[in-house]
Order: C-alpha cells, then structure tokens, then sequence
C-alpha cells in the first residue's frame, strides 16, 4: 500500500455483493409462569401459533429456525453458533443472563415477544437487557386500546402508522422502560378508553447494545393478533431492524437544497443526511442533524428551499468536483432513482465524446459500527466502460477506513490539488466502505439562514 493511503488511513480489502446469509435463530418457547394460548401447541401436537408464523416468515426474512422449551440448551457454547434469539417466555428459566447479555454486546440479536418481559422479572442483568419487566395488565385481552407510534420511519412501525384500534393485552412495567430505549410505540391514552393510572405504557421500543441490537414489542397476546398482517408485518420489520441496525427506512426528495438546484436529499440513518447533485452526478455533502423544508413551496415565504440543518458535519465537496474519463471531464445525466429491497438505488449515465454511454448504479447505506461510530457503504455499479479506458470520481476522504473491489484494476488515488479519488479501469460492483467522523459544524448566517465557511 502507498504511501499516501497510509496517511490517509485506508485499508483496501476484497469485497462485493452477496446475499445476506441466513440468520441462525433459536426461538425459545419455555412458559415457567403463565402459559400463553398462543404458545400452546395444537391437537395432535401441531405447531403452535407462534411457531407457525414465526415459520411463515423466516424464508423471506432469512431464518433458520431452531424452536426450544427448554432454555437450558441455550448454553454458552451454543450461542457461539447462533445470531439471533427470540423469545417468548414466562417465569425464571434456566437462561444464563450474563452470557445472553455479553453475546449480545459482541454482536448477537435479541427480539423480545410480549411475554418476554415477564420473564427472570428479579435478575438485574436480563432486566436491563430487555429494557423493562412486567408489572400488569389493566388493558386485558378483551379490551380494544389505540396505538400510536412515535417514529414513523422505523420499518416496524410502519405497519401501525400513525394509530391502529385493536383487541388486545396491554403491559405496564415495574419501571418505565430504560433511557437507552428508543422507544417506538406506546398506548393512545385518550383515544383507549379504558384508563389508568401512571405513565404511558410503552409498547415497542429498540437499541443498540454493544455490537449487538435488542428489539421487543409488548404486542402478541392474542392469536387473532399474531394472525394479523400488521403484526407479522411488524415482527418482519423488527428484523429488518435486527439485521441492518437500521432505525429508519430511507426516504429522499429532489429539490432546491442550500441554494442550489437540482439536489437530492437522502435520509438513511438517524444520524445521515446526505446531498445528491443530480447535475454531477456527485455526493456533495453528509451530515447529522436534519433538513427544514422551507421556502415558498413549502411555507409560503420567500428565502432558500429546502436547507441542511447539521449539528454535525462529516464531509463537503468541493463544487468543482466532478467525473472523469482519462483524465478529462465527461459529461453525466441523471436517470432517477428507485428503491430496491428497502435501498435507494440512484441510476445515471456518462456519455463520451464518441457518444458512447457508460452506465453508473449507486446504492448508499448506513450501518452502525460496534464503536457507535456510522458506516456509509457506496454500492457501485459500472457498466459500458470502454476498453482501455479510466473513469474516475472523487472520493470525500472523511473516514478511517475503505472497502474497495481490490483486483489491480481499481484503486485510490491523490492528485496535485490534493483530491482523492477513486480510479476506476473495467466494468463491475464496487463496495466502498468510509466510517463517518464529525468535522466541526459550520457556522450559520442569521439573517440568510445560509451555511457559511468555518
């Protein structure tokens, strides 16, 4: 390695698109309390409820399925062998709490099913993994309650945004759940009619925990409830959540941005904005924080429409930037965007001066590092690249760490203005990978509202 990727601190290392592998999943149905019907299993020992739809959808979610009612085979040494554990449980089990909780941290996956709260109620290390215990039920199981939901881009809220009325069975908790929570839904109090007293009881809520995630849903009493499509929609985007650590699904809009015309904005994370110049067909800007639709379109009133709103900057290119072919700019054309199992895929060409069309694919995703750090992955596709021929784009140098198809045929590379970019000499899918650091946050312009130089 040069050099100058040294400085940088960059790693180059073999890698491209694969399909996520299964997830390894025990579902442990031991009940050393109350025996939920659902969890029951059916005449002629058939497959309870829960197992048949958790079953139903572990093929479009990736599961390989074990299923227990004993949670002493859920051993240390199994756990080495597992992803993810899913529990619906009552009462003290035999679950060694402490090894569930450091398989977690080093980047197992956790989903508590309502019952789940109710279980080793009295062991401090697993109560605070799950995020609560059970306390009761003033809303039984034949009362019909509202939901709401308080993140509407979690993909498992999606299925009840922004309310939903149905029968069902809702837990109040010893005590409200962990500040660590993000919580996600929580009872409609006014809109339930049956009351109580104390804070409003949580229903859904999820986090990271270590290099592991943790999700749990109070939901799940009834049959008619696990039978539902909302909730197996629910369970599904739970996982979603599970496996990509993704709090949110991605949105986007073309607009103004800042100022300047023609820019795609992109949610992909909590923490991860980012600018799209359609025009160049370039990443322009990232940051953390949140982008204010203002304007004549949106508030009626005169000024900039839409603008970025960083508590945190990670990068800003250079306006001047753009793609190249030998050397030489080449003109881009954007074709759209659309979303492709949950990313946004954005699609452009690049048209030589034979008219020769090359066709570039970017899918950008977030991805929390085990450090808490962000993970941006730029997914690209080349394809029509002439023989003998290097394309090149700049690459915003903001992260301690790359991931690029390493084949003798691509690399990184600084030019004498000090630009790094990524050289690119033979159709194929690239995977870069930067992890995110904050620059300062630039200052703003009161009366403008506008992003001036630090």
């Amino acid at each position: 390695m040069s050099n100058v990727l040294r400085s940088l601190g960059l790693v180059l290392l073999l890698t491209g698109f694969c399909e996520a592998k299964p997830l390894r999943t025990a579902v442990i149905l031991q009940s050393a309390g109350f025996v939920h019907e659902v969890v029951k299993p059916g005449p002629d020992s058939t497959p309870s409820a829960v197992e048949q739809v958790l079953s139903g959808l572990s093929e479009n979610q990736g599961l390989t399925l074990w299923f227990t009612r004993d949670a002493a085979e859920v051993t240390p040494d199994r756990l080495e062998s597992l992803d993810l554990i899913i529990l619906y449980t009552t009462g003290n089990i035999p679950l060694d709490a402490g090894a569930l909780d450091q398989w977690v941290r080093q980047g197992g996956l956790l989903l508590g099913i309502h019952c789940a709260t109710d279980t080793l109620k009295d062991d401090p290390a697993f109560v605070s993994l799950l995020g609560a215990a059970f306390r009761d039920h003033p809303w039984n199981a034949n009362d019909t309650v509202t939901i709401k939901t308080l993140d509407p881009h979690h993909p498992a809220t999606r299925p009840y945004a922004p309310s939903a009325t149905f029968k069902e069975e809702v837990y109040r908790f010893r005590q409200p759940p962990s500040p660590a929570n993000s919580i996600l839904i929580e009872l409609d109090t006014e809109d339930t009619e049956k009351k109580a007293d104390g804070p409003t009881p949580s229903i859904a809520w999820s986090r990271p925990h270590g290099a592991g995630r943790v999700f749990y849903t109070s939901l799940g009493h009834r049959e008619d409830v696990w039978r539902s499509d909302h909730f197996r929609q629910h369970l599904a985007g739970a996982l979603t959540y599970l496996r990509t650590g993704q709090p949110r699904d991605p949105w986007v809009f073309r607009s103004v941005l800042d100022g300047n015309a023609r820019m795609m904005t992109l949610a992909l994370h909590d923490h991860l904005y980012l600018a799209f110049d359609s025009k160049q067909g370039l990443w322009t800007q990232a940051w953390q924080g949140d982008v204010t639709l203002q304007g004549a379109v949106y508030d009626g009133r005169h000024g900039p429409q839409p603008v970025a709103e960083a508590i945190q900057t990670y990068f800003q290119t250079d306006p001047k930037a753009h793609w190249s072919l030998n050397d030489q700019p080449i003109t881009y054309r954007y074709d759209g965007y659309r979303f492709l199992n949950d990313h946004v895929q954005i699609r452009g060409r690049l048209i030589t001066d034979a008219d020769d069309i090359i066709h570039i694919t970017e899918t950008p995703t977030a991805h929390p590092n085990p450090d808490a750090s962000l993970a941006w992955h730029r997914r690209i596709t080349v394809r029509g690249l002439p023989a003998d021929a290097v394309l090149s784009t700049p690459v915003s140098i903001s992260g301690s760490r790359f991931m690029i198809d390493h084949n003798g045929r691509t690399t990184l590379q600084r030019n004498s203005a000090g630009q790094t970019r990524l050289l690119i000499q033979n159709d194929g899918d690239y995977t870069l990978q930067l992890t995110l650091k904050p620059t300062p946050a630039p200052e703003h312009d009161a009366e403008t509202n506008r992003e001036t130089s630090p």
